[in-house]
């Protein structure tokens, strides 16, 4: 807003409220015409200053500047109405841009500064809290009646019909609120978790089920992702020899949250057990030689455990003898189990001796 220093400029026009066009204004404190001599002092009057470049001021004035209650409309269009103090807007006003957006509140300096109302175009409106024309952060504001000091031509029920649309507004978001939080309450969430069993290499797969509309999954700490049906598939590796935990925590567009541990063990695999048969038919005979072989086969021990194969093998080396090393059958002895006693196996000796 302008501060009027003289109202001696050559290039402004002064229209006064008698007969004007603007005589609609009205002089809420009921104060004298300002004079229609230019240069005399404008003080403790009420008139209508309009500048070269189209924006027009009625109302009072003070030592030369707007001061009180007035009305101020830039040629662009915007308009606000309210109080003025050393030619500054200052106090409660309203001001009107012309795009349809309008602020209702307090004015300091020339600047809105303090609570108000901001309302949008569209309808939409927001509690508010400026400083030096900044706006600061939404918050819900008191602010004071309008009075019998401020100009007529100002819109009386400016704040109060913004305070009911507010009013209106803010009961829409406690009941959409208190809708969602009904809704967030009745539809607890629910996880289901099973997996699969861990195939030679570890890998398997957890499947995952929610009843509500997912929005975060996490998996040992990593996120999946949302997923409005909240199903998942997810292939893991467990490790070899060993548990492996796995903590599934999921929460849904409400924010409720669900967590659920399944534990994976996976075996080592044991060692296949190869047995190797001497096969002494397949071996080419030996030619025969002067030698003797005692062969003993124990398989059932009394003290130690079983040795299983001990007499088969005993069998078939028997043959191997024969075949590979070229024995003859009569230098060869042998003693399974219970045969196999001292008083054979030192005779045996003699004999072969």
């Amino acid at each position: 807003m302008r501060t009027i220093l003289r109202l001696c400029l050559v290039t402004s026009v002064f229209v006064f409220v008698c007969g004007s066009a603007h005589a609609q204004q009205v002089n809420p404190n009921k104060l004298p015409p300002c004079p229609k001599n230019q240069n005399a002092r404008f003080h403790n009057c009420w008139g209508t200053f309009t500048h070269s470049d189209g924006d027009n001021y009625v109302g009072e004035f003070k030592d030369n500047k707007y001061h009180g209650q007035g009305t101020y409309i830039t040629a662009k269009g915007d308009k606000y109405v309210g109080g003025f103090k050393d030619g500054k807007t200052h106090g409660l006003g309203t001001y009107t841009f012309t795009d349809g957006d309008k602020y209702v509140g307090e004015f300091k300096d020339g600047k809105r500064y303090g609570q108000g109302i901001y309302t949008k175009a569209d309808g939409r409106g927001i509690e508010v809290i400026f400083e030096n024309d900044n706006f600061i952060r939404e918050a819900k504001v008191n602010l004071p009646n309008l009075n019998n000091n401020i100009a007529a031509n100002t819109d009386r029920t400016d704040i109060d019909r913004e305070r009911q649309q507010l009013a209106e507004e803010r009961r829409r978001l406690e009941e959409d609120k208190r809708q969602r939080e009904q809704q967030r309450q009745s539809l607890r969430l629910r996880l289901y978790v099973s997996n699969s069993q861990p195939s030679n290499d570890g890998s398997f797969n957890i499947t995952i089920q929610t009843n509500a509309d997912t929005a975060s999954l996490k998996i040992n700490g990593e996120e999946q992702g949302g997923r409005a049906d909240g199903n998942y598939s997810i292939k893991r590796v467990a490790r070899v020899g060993q548990d492996t935990q796995f903590t599934i925590t999921a929460i849904d567009v409400y924010g409720n949250s669900e967590t659920k541990t399944i534990t994976v063990t996976r075996q080592a695999s044991p060692a296949a057990e190869t047995v190797i048969a001497l096969k002494p038919e397949a071996i080419k005979r030996a030619p025969a030689r002067d030698a003797v072989a005692i062969i003993i086969g124990i398989q059932d021990y009394k003290r130690v455990p079983k040795a299983e194969f001990a007499n088969n093998d005993a069998k078939e080396f028997y043959e191997y003898a024969i075949r590979a090393l070229g024995i003859k059958q009569e230098k060869i002895k042998i003693l399974l189990d219970d045969e196999a006693d001292e008083v054979n196996i030192v005779k045996a000796f003699v004999t072969c001796v």
